[in-house]
């Protein structure tokens, strides 16, 4: 398996993905012919190969087709199935491994809508509009139902908090929302909301976790600006004013009191980054509102590295 794996990255580097992808699939069916497809030996063989197709393809790569992301798909659920199987709900690993199911559907979900998808992709799988629409749902339903997987899990390891229990619904929101469902994220976040709101020991953070807009980052958290920027301002913070709408959109960007050094093109950039951003909307007493002139600290924002 080591040695396969050699092999699998030095195809990477000379351009042979398909050839790449040959030997991940060898690498399975020896370790399956070895312990058993229903072996829970297969688990960390089947988490190795998802880590390597996300270090060698990430989601958002600009080379990635989608047939990266079917290998992601079907990775992450076998290791699913065979997590539930042989250590159960409520067990770190099965949690884990559905929110992996989850996202590996709403990357690919993203991918077939940013991309417009109108041919096939893979070997014929997607011939027409029509069935890449009903692709597209059958994406979001499994994405769906594994991040509702993934909270169940969750909810039965004995050691969850209402803050993770909350943290996790908010997760989902946050896809829903990004997948253009601001209702179905609604109705997430709000029930995020009460889960704290309800509890003794969380309650009275409820409105203040959830009361500031988040920024939301799947995968590749930390673009970098367009342009180079003086190294004396490479440690510099950023107060952003903007309004941050319901649906997570940003709108009146400004950046206050900004540094003489940085130039009006260059402010323009990060400006335009900034309206790019999708964020988790603000709530006040349970529900999802719009919040003005909302100031979001950036620091070290010329380095790429946002709060």
């Amino acid at each position: 398996t080591n040695g396969l794996f050699l092999i699998a990255n030095m195809k990477v580097l000379l351009g042979e993905t398909e050839a790449a992808d040959d030997v991940l699939q060898s690498i399975y069916a020896i370790n399956s012919d070895y312990h058993g497809e229903a072996s829970p030996e297969l688990i960390p063989v089947l988490e190795r190969m998802y880590e390597w197709y996300l270090l060698t393809r990430p989601p958002d790569l600009q080379v990635v087709e989608y047939r990266d992301h079917e290998r992601t798909v079907e990775l992450t659920e076998k290791t699913a199935q065979l997590c539930e199987a042989s250590r159960g709900m409520g067990d770190p690993h099965t949690t884990l491994a559905y929110r992996r199911v989850g996202e590996a559907h709403f990357q690919t979900l993203r991918f077939m809508m940013r991309r417009e998808m109108f041919s096939a992709v893979s070997e014929g799988y997607l011939a027409t509009r029509e069935g890449i629409q009903l692709t597209i749902r059958d994406h979001y339903r499994a994405g769906r139902k594994a991040f509702e997987k993934h909270v169940e899990s969750l909810l039965a390891e004995e050691s969850t908090s209402p803050l993770e229990h909350a943290e996790a619904l908010s997760d989902m929101a946050d896809w829903f929302l990004v997948l253009g469902k601001a209702g179905e994220a609604w109705d997430h976040y709000e029930q995020a909301y009460q889960v704290l709101a309800q509890s003794e020991e969380y309650a009275a953070m409820a409105d203040r976790y959830m009361g500031e807009p988040k920024p939301v980052y799947f995968f590749n958290p930390r673009p970098g600006l367009p342009e180079e920027v003086p190294p004396e301002l490479r440690d510099t913070s950023l107060d952003i004013s903007l309004t941050v709408t319901a649906s997570g959109s940003a709108r009146y960007v400004e950046i206050l009191n900004p540094p003489e050094a940085l130039s009006k093109n260059e402010l323009g950039d990060i400006e335009r980054w900034v309206r790019g951003i999708r964020f988790r909307p603000a709530m006040k007493e349970g529900e999802v509102i719009t919040i003005k002139d909302f100031i979001w600290q950036y620091p070290k924002a010329l380095k790429g590295s946002p709060s």
